[in-house]
């Protein structure tokens, strides 16, 4: 199940190509340039995005002097063109939103097909208009448009039986495509950024945003570790936007980033507001499975009680991704105390009394929420109990994939990975810890037909965590049920995660010493990095 090192080859072969290309076919084609990442707290400014320092450093370099000279009118329109400080919202609207014409064909198959496949828990808000906002970036946004063609090119071509044409496109094509797709990202960002200001402009950021996390999602589905830097832009221009909105409105005699977050859904047309929730959430959830998967805390903790936490939170992960936000909330505690414990530990001043009281405080509302859970899904495969509302016909969309029984089932198997990070971080590797097998043990129960074998591939993480501290027999139950999902390139983070358990067994052995059992030292977060780069399973 691997074939990684050769698929790396083949892909840095046609990137060759890629170059060769579009150098031939377009002397105005942009080349990627090799990405570094930047957090969010290393941009000082979101508008320092220029060819010299910040973003823009990640972003591209033009590939020759010609090149050079066209991409900088491009992406910085000068005072002369009446693009820089000066443009309405409306007239940055029209100028970021010239668009081709749609392909009907590629276009429905991202609408009936794709959309509903990556994200089969999706249940927008009828009062904001559904899937409309789909429909409208197609209408209004180059960036936007683009990548959904690179998606529907993408699957379509893997539907397409073995041996055939694919329609005359070849592998290069489609990552020309994606690289069309980036340019066109490119450019409405600068001219989202050639305003000065995000003042009067949130249709436009909310657009540029979606577009940006869309193409973030893109490189992650193909199995490109760029993701980053995409991830980073994004997440910059939304802390910008929400620390704006926030300073601006009070609730309470204080900042409130709730308030502010619930300020720029209601500066929004309907559709765009869903569009905005849909991104964030996306960006919430990817930001906190980074953070879990490395030594780091989450970008966006500071806002996670705000938005993610209450009985009614202003950001409600189930219907996005189908993991109750109240549980993410809590892996983001787990990974920002793990980074707490990494860096005092590297310090030499850990506390050990007060790591305990953090874990238990953590422990004890996962607890609370797997009862809460258990007791809801009990409630739910017993549909005669609860009296049926027969408009709930016309309020679920027919295309959510995903039962209110089968994201029950996903939010427990996510608390109780969450329980066996946190047991690691608290107790260190400790495979045999008798609360820690029962938290796998509850995770390897879904795989045995509780929950349907295409949406295993939404809980990449938490099953990761679970194979990684599997006995034996769990490991062959994993393996043959994972082992199901081909091929490849419809589910890579799967065979990627198989990969990191596999190698995780072959490091992980234990040995007897006396009476006790001495396992050689390791925690998850090393587990996950690889010498190559930190892969997002999402």
């Amino acid at each position: 199940m691997d074939g990684g090192a050769k698929q790396d080859e083949m892909t840095n072969n046609i990137r060759l190509e890629i170059k060769t290309r579009s150098r031939r076919s377009n002397p105005r084609q942009i080349n990627r340039a090799e990405y570094k990442t930047t957090s969010t707290s290393d941009v000082s400014d979101f508008r320092s995005l220029d060819t010299t320092s910040g973003l823009g450093d990640n972003i591209v370099e033009p590939s020759d002097p010609a090149d050079s000279a066209i991409s900088t009118i491009e992406w910085f329109p000068s005072p002369e063109s009446g693009s820089v400080g000066s443009l309405s919202s409306t007239q940055v609207e029209s100028q970021a939103g010239h668009t081709p014409y749609l392909d009907p064909i590629l276009t429905t198959f991202y609408l009936d097909h794709v959309f509903c496949y990556l994200y089969p828990f999706y249940q927008p808000s009828s009062r904001r208009g559904g899937r409309s906002w789909i429909l409208e970036l197609l209408m209004t946004s180059s960036a936007f448009q683009q990548i959904v063609l690179s998606y529907s090119t993408y699957y379509y071509d893997l539907t397409t039986p073995p041996g055939s044409p694919q329609n005359g496109r070849t592998q290069v094509d489609r990552l020309l495509q994606a690289e069309s797709s980036f340019k066109s990202l490119i450019q409405s960002l600068q001219m989202l950024l050639s305003v000065g200001s995000l003042d009067g402009h949130t249709h436009c950021a909310c657009r540029v945003l979606t577009s940006i996390v869309q193409h973030h999602r893109y490189e992650i589905t193909t199995a490109n570790s760029n993701w980053k830097i995409h991830f980073n832009a994004a997440l910059t221009l939304f802390t910008r936007l929400l620390d704006k909105y926030s300073n601006t409105v009070e609730s309470l005699h204080h900042s409130s980033a709730r308030a502010g977050f619930n300020a720029i859904v209601q500066d929004l047309n309907a559709p765009r507001q869903e569009a905005f929730v849909f991104s964030v959430g996306i960006m919430v959830f990817d930001d906190i499975i980074a953070a879990a998967s490395s030594y780091q805390e989450p970008q966006l903790f500071q806002y996670h009680q705000q938005l993610l936490g209450g009985d009614e939170p202003a950001l409600e992960l189930e219907v996005i991704i189908g993991v109750k936000s109240c549980i993410l909330r809590l892996l983001g505690q787990v990974a920002s105390l793990n980074a707490k414990k990494q860096q005092d530990q590297a310090a030499g001043n850990l506390d050990g009394l007060e790591l305990a009281r953090r874990a238990s405080t953590i422990m004890e509302s996962l607890t609370a929420n797997l009862e809460q859970l258990q007791a809801a899904s009990s409630l739910s495969s017993n549909p005669q109990s609860v009296e049926r509302d027969y408009l709930d016909e016309l309020r679920t969309p027919y295309y959510s994939r995903g039962t209110a029984h089968d994201t029950g089932l996903v939010s427990q198997v996510w608390a109780h990975a969450t329980m066996v990070y946190l047991i690691t971080v608290v107790s260190g590797w400790q495979p045999a810890n008798a609360i820690l097998r029962h938290h796998v043990d509850q995770i390897v129960q879904v795989l045995k037909g509780q929950i349907p074998i295409p949406l295993i591939r939404t809980m990449v993480w938490p099953l990761c965590v679970a194979g990684c501290l599997a006995d034996p027999p769990q490991r062959r139950l994993l393996l043959g049920v994972l082992g199901t999902l081909q091929p490849i390139t419809l589910f890579p983070n799967v065979h990627k995660a198989v990969r990191i358990m596999e190698r995780t067994w072959q490091k992980g052995g234990s040995v007897q010493s006396g009476n006790q059992l001495v396992t050689n030292y390791m925690d998850l977060a090393s587990c996950f990095q690889t010498q190559s780069e930190l892969p997002l399973l999402i």
